[in-house]
């Protein structure tokens, strides 16, 4: 897909001072959103394809009005519209695309959403204080949550009463297996480690669904990064040489009579 790329970037003042794996984060995004900005957000691919860990409490800061959260949980580049395309056109066939994006992703075009970055905004799509009402007009009803729902939360920093969806009510049901309490041990002491130490990456999901749709993969990250290493065997220092003297020496020729 070809796009409209600022070559100024480099001397604004804001870009310059980023760090070096922000501007390929932010150059990232720019490439990976779709044509009206919006970006399906996967900071565990980004951190794999940039090859450095991209934290959230790091993106919160810096990115802090660049970047707008939208209910579906992706991610909308608030100045790539006006850059891309200026105002857009119903009646230019070249917006259509992009005006039909953002209806489904909830933008109105012609009036850009005012919602800020907020925590867990890259887990998927954030609960409200109140419930919200269905397209048919009847308030949703909160499920009763088990305590193992509401530890995979805290993961996530969700809140208690965000509703689990179709999707990730459907992979929990599939955790068919008989030591799960014990497994999210293992799962939640992973996720509170560092993301990097002695040059490893422990990569984390962003979101509740993927962990669950990946719970024996990342059970078993979790047993390899936990479990003690073996320490290696020092290697004995090498014998010191020993002077020996000539054969001539030890062996003398006999002398003739």
């Amino acid at each position: 897909m070809k796009r409209f790329t600022e070559t100024t970037k480099w001397g604004d003042s804001w870009f310059r001072k980023l760090p070096c794996k922000f501007k390929a984060f932010w150059v990232y995004l720019l490439d990976n959103c779709d044509l009206a900005g919006v970006w399906n957000a996967d900071l565990e691919l980004a951190s794999f394809q940039i090859g450095e860990p991209i934290l959230w409490e790091e993106i919160e800061e810096i990115f802090k009005g660049r970047i707008i959260v939208l209910e579906n949980g992706r991610w909308h580049i608030t100045k790539f519209i006006p850059y891309q395309y200026g105002e857009l056109n119903p009646q230019n066939p070249c917006h259509k695309g992009v005006m039909k994006s953002l209806e489904a992703n909830g933008i109105s075009p012609f009036k850009a959403p005012s919602k800020p970055l907020v925590e867990g905004a890259c887990n998927g799509p954030q609960d409200k204080d109140k419930d919200k009402e269905t397209d048919t007009g009847k308030a949703k009803v909160s499920e009763t949550k088990t305590d193992f729902q509401l530890r995979l939360e805290k993961l996530f920093n969700r809140r208690e009463s965000t509703p689990w969806n179709d999707k990730e009510l459907k992979a929990l049901k599939s955790l068919k297996r008989p030591d799960l309490a014990e497994e999210l041990d293992l799962i939640e002491t992973y996720y509170r480690l560092p993301t990097a130490t002695e040059g490893q990456l422990s990569w984390r999901r962003t979101a509740l669904v993927t962990l669950l749709n990946n719970w024996t993969t990342d059970l078993d990250r979790a047993r390899s990064w936990l479990s003690p290493k073996p320490s290696t065997p020092k290697i004995p220092d090498a014998p010191k040489p020993v002077a020996v003297a000539p054969l001539h020496e030890i062996f003398p020729c006999p002398t003739k009579p």
